[in-house]
């Protein structure tokens, strides 16, 4: 059993730390990221080191059970059963990766839980460092960093390089106008705005935790999370700028004054000044690039919108279980003519591919989650509820018009804020 511990150990922390490396993949049969190939390892440790099984991971099993039920009863009424049983594997694969990782933490004590969550955070740091690296490179010096590190040995990723987005009008110095391109970074990731949402998580956590630290680390905690912030910005991700602004104003309300302390301000002063100066070198570009994305009326803001149109036609065919899990892409094929295109946000996902049960079994696990985070503040460990539940407010307010929830950092994230409320974890 001590091995089995050990071994559970190490691979929960490279879940964690990988869980946001989306590109490091293969294609055996569909794509499948390391983070995956860990995963059922990690739960056959977990099972073999025999622990305590605590309360709150088997309410976490009974809501799960509870959401497979749905799910299967689903298969009943489905034309895809072929891709529901693809979306089942992967969604019991990771639940119980979930279920898993809070008995283990809850079991392994707060230190040990303290470096799971700097494992978790480490992974988006290093995405967001290869993003810089990747947008340097590619913008300043026009080397695809993907071609040498990603593509000759991760055949499974899905894009490579940095995002054209569009060309924008740049006055030169002698008058005349050109078009200069505006490229978003990708990172590990397989797509700019996935990256830009799922690093608001990292940061809205770490401002969290930098209001209750010393001042040495809570500065070091504030610099890593403008760092963040910066790369989230090069990802021009519109959804990920909603989640954070959500998760800040979270923080505001939960922890008020304690955001504004000089360790935490300076760092995001330096950076807006920065910031500022670098814009004003290069006023009509980014000037363009802000109009580009903040214009309603482009295709690709107009699909995100149009798609929430579906729910009302579904839900009166299939109003309990819905189409089928992971089965949107095929229905939307059929009205659209639109191929593989998914459904783009959490709460089209859970209504049209899960139905009325379905959106209801998300609604009590996350009822149960801020119920666990509540514990957690109450018991003394506000900066951790406060930037967990932050993180998931972010995601939550993101997905509105991005899907990132079936990704393993979402389920990490609220293995981490379960867990948060054990006796052994929560600060007394």
């Amino acid at each position: 059993m001590p091995r089995a511990r050990r071994a559970a150990d190490v691979l929960l922390l490279a879940v964690l730390v990988t869980a946001t490396w989306h590109r490091v993949a293969w294609q055996p049969f569909g794509r499948v990221t390391l983070a995956d190939l860990l995963a059922p390892l990690f739960v056959a440790a977990v099972a073999l080191s025999r622990p305590r099984i605590s309360r709150d991971a088997r309410t976490l099993a009974m809501i799960g059970a509870g959401l497979l039920a749905v799910y299967l009863a689903g298969a009943i009424f489905t034309a895809d059963r072929n891709q529901l049983a693809k979306g089942l594997v992967v969604w019991a694969l990771w639940f119980a990766v979930t279920v898993a990782a809070v008995i283990h933490l809850s079991a392994r004590g707060r230190a040990f839980y303290e470096r799971a969550l700097t494992a978790f955070i480490a992974g988006f740091c290093v995405n967001a460092l290869y993003g810089y690296v990747q947008y340097v490179l590619g913008t300043r010096f026009d080397v695809n960093l993907d071609r040498y590190l990603i593509d000759p040995f991760f055949p499974g990723s899905a894009s490579s390089g940095l995002n054209l987005y569009a060309t924008v009008a740049v006055t030169q110095a002698d008058g005349s106008v050109i078009r200069e391109p505006v490229y978003r970074i990708t990172a590990l990731t397989n797509d700019p705005n996935h990256i830009g949402v799922l690093l608001a998580i990292p940061i809205v956590i770490l401002l969290a935790l930098a209001t209750d630290a010393v001042r040495r680390r809570a500065l070091a905690m504030a610099c890593v999370a403008v760092a963040l912030t910066g790369a989230l910005f090069l990802s021009q991700s519109r959804s990920g700028l909603v989640g954070l602004v959500a998760g800040l104003l979270f923080l505001a309300a939960t922890l008020r004054t304690r955001l504004v302390r000089g360790p935490l301000a300076w760092p995001a002063i330096a950076a807006g000044v920065v910031g500022a100066a670098v814009i004003l070198t290069r006023l009509d570009y980014w000037r363009g690039v802000v109009n580009k994305r903040l214009n309603p009326d482009t295709p690709g803001s107009s699909i995100h919108t149009k798609i929430y149109d579906t729910i009302p036609d579904v839900l009166s065919n299939h109003p309990l279980t819905g189409l089928g899990l992971n089965t949107f892409a095929r229905y939307y094929e059929g009205v659209s003519g639109r191929v593989g295109f998914g459904p783009h946000s959490l709460y089209v996902q859970a209504l049209t591919e899960t139905g009325v049960l379905g959106a209801a079994g998300v609604v009590i696990l996350l009822a149960f989650v801020g119920r666990c985070l509540y514990r957690a503040w109450t018991a003394g460990d506000r900066a951790l509820a406060a930037g967990l539940g932050g993180a998931i407010v972010a995601t939550l307010a993101a997905n509105v018009f991005y899907l990132t929830t079936i990704y393993p950092s979402w389920y990490a994230l609220l293995a981490l804020g379960i867990a948060a409320a054990s006796t052994k974890t929560a600060s007394s």
